[in-house]
């Protein structure tokens, strides 16, 4: 009889410790999943890829084709972004993401304004082979508390490249300090 009860013992520890192991390889394959939705071109709609598609073929160095959009607070949108590695030779590319205007409807300035609320100010940096491409997506949701006005973002792709001047004010990082291409601009108009 005690042998019995030994073996169900050992069975439910074993099943449990399988079922640990199985539930953790979960729970880290849904973190990398997570991790990486900042790049995943997929949450775009089909409109907006097209656009970045039509831009990309016109040989541009970035692409923010669709850069305008009136939106709700608390409400979301996805901006596209396209970079291509016209450079000679594989580089180093981030992306940086600041407030540069906020007015209301009367035109006056509104202010504090923290970019940190609306988007990611900087993504992770990624690598382009020469003559490679990546889209990425800008996400950007808006405060409940955002006042109704138009508020507009630089975006800045940079990267380091020793033949360009360095541009600290539009590429504060070190690592990247030249800007690729021109600044963009992200244009929200808060209903």
């Amino acid at each position: 009889m005690q042998k019995k009860g030994l073996e169900l013992s050992i069975n439910f520890i074993v099943m449990l410790i399988l079922a640990i192991v199985i539930f953790s390889f979960g729970l880290v394959f849904v973190a990398k999943i997570l991790s990486e939705t900042d790049r995943q071109i997929g949450l775009l709609p089909e409109a907006e890829e097209l656009a970045l598609d039509a831009c990309l073929n016109e040989q541009n160095l970035v692409c923010l084709p669709n850069n305008k959009k009136e939106l709700e607070p608390g409400k979301s949108h996805v901006f596209g972004l396209a970079v291509q590695n016209y450079a000679g030779e594989s580089k180093e590319f981030s992306v940086l993401v600041e407030l540069s205007l906020a007015i209301d409807n009367e035109g006056n300035e509104i202010t504090p304004i923290d970019a940190a609320e609306w988007t990611f100010q900087s993504h992770e940096p990624f690598m382009l082979a020469n003559n490679e491409q990546m889209k990425l997506t800008i996400p950007f949701t808006i405060p409940i508390h955002a006042e109704q006005g138009e508020y507009a973002f630089n975006v800045n792709v940079c990267f380091k490249d020793d033949t360009h001047p360095d541009d600290a004010e539009k590429c504060p990082d070190a690592a990247y300090p030249d800007l690729y291409d021109t600044t963009h601009k992200i244009r929200i108009m808060v209903i």
